[in-house]
């Protein structure tokens, strides 16, 4: 690797036990912007990596003195499968994760936040603390054109989260990009125009279904009574849940996502003590999916919007 440029192997000098759960956030790494930008871009790129370019070419009278061609680092960083999964997970960071408040009415973001503490600073009376906050993403989301990453050192104002200071950044530069190239812009049609799938909680399939045939919106389903949901661009597909069989055969099911109530009824009919704390949406459970589970035993959830 480049000499500013660290992501550390298994068996390698620096490497120990922690190395990668703290990689998984960010940490234990030295990666700087651009090498992140490129990354980002890459998928944006559909898996193409391609160097970066600070300058297109260089004029002189209005002549061509040095032009720079597009140069491919890597024609595919990982198949276009997993591009496709990724991609409305980053959606999903501004639509209604970390990023909502960037979000847009207009057209579709997708990116990450990032706020890391890079620095102990020690006054006389007191520490401080020094943070990194940051914003990566790319621009129309269905059909990236623009790609982009904002860093704020040592933010002093506004917090020091990349939700906070970075990504209002980003979606001013977004904004002043997307009113000035109209080659971006999708052609509005009465007759050929594109849906937003609603947020859907991991419930029942028919309650699901039913709402979502009022609203006149294409799915594929199943015949399973709960059910999942998994979207991909512009598409919306029920998949099984087998809440039971897992019942059946002695092990926690995977809750994450369905409605508080729904998951209280399951749990508490399957013999299971049950307390809880917030509301919505399941996000932590603290019997893990896969686990072996036994009559009266307690389980507790965590629940948010």
């Amino acid at each position: 690797y480049p000499n500013n440029l660290l992501i550390k192997q298994p068996g390698k000098d620096g490497w120990s036990g922690v190395t990668l759960p703290w990689m998984s956030i960010g940490y234990s790494l030295r990666i700087s912007p651009i090498h992140m930008l490129t990354f980002y871009n890459a998928i944006a790129n559909e898996g193409v990596m391609v160097k970066p370019l600070f300058t297109s070419q260089i004029l002189k009278d209005g002549k061509i003195v040095t032009k720079q061609s597009k140069e491919i680092i890597n024609p595919a960083i990982c198949s276009k499968s997993s591009i496709n999964e990724i991609v409305p997970y980053l959606i999903d960071v501004v639509e209604k994760g970390t990023a909502k408040n960037i979000k847009s009415s207009e057209y579709k973001i997708a990116g990450k936040t990032g706020t890391s503490l890079v620095a102990y600073g020690k006054s006389t009376e007191l520490e401080t603390k020094r943070y990194r906050a940051s914003f990566v993403g790319f621009f129309p989301a269905n059909k990236p054109k623009y790609s982009c990453i904002v860093v704020v050192h040592n933010p002093k104002e506004n917090g020091f989260y990349g939700s906070d200071v970075a990504a209002p950044v980003f979606k001013e530069i977004s904004d002043k990009i997307y009113a000035s190239d109209i080659s971006i812009h999708e052609q509005i049609s009465n007759d050929d125009y594109v849906k937003d799938f609603p947020y859907i909680s991991q419930g029942k399939t028919e309650e699901t279904k039913t709402i979502l045939d009022y609203l006149n919106l294409n799915y594929s389903s199943t015949s399973s009574e709960w059910m999942t949901q998994e979207y991909s661009r512009n598409k919306l597909k029920l998949n099984t849940r087998n809440i039971y069989r897992d019942f059946e055969n002695g092990i926690m099911p995977n809750l994450y996502g369905m409605n508080l109530m729904d998951a209280i009824y399951l749990l508490e009919n399957a013999g299971l003590k049950v307390s809880f704390s917030g509301f919505g949406h399941i996000t932590n459970q603290s019997i893990k999916k896969g686990k072996n589970i036994e009559t009266d035993e307690e389980i507790k959830l965590h629940a948010s919007l």
